[in-house]
């Protein structure tokens, strides 16, 4: 069973994660619009900065740093 991020929309986190591949939110508010959740009470909204940190992290290659040029030695 997913895990529900938003308990007043009903909204769970894998739902959440779609709608960030599909549309790109590059806010919470954006976030917010797109999925509905932390419309309600807001308790959610710990979890969907987050959920948005950790997407904006992976898109950005932060988590991949560049392993800069590497060539090959001839023996």
């Amino acid at each position: 069973m997913p895990r529900i991020v938003c308990h007043c929309q009903e909204i769970p986190e894998d739902e959440i994660i779609r709608v960030m591949r599909e549309r790109e939110p590059q806010s919470l508010a954006q976030l917010i619009m797109f999925t509905g959740a932390g419309a309600g009470c807001g308790r959610c909204i710990p979890d969907l900065r987050a959920l948005l940190k950790s997407r904006s992290h992976r898109s950005s290659g932060k988590d991949n740093p560049p392993q800069g040029n590497k060539r090959e030695l001839s023996p």
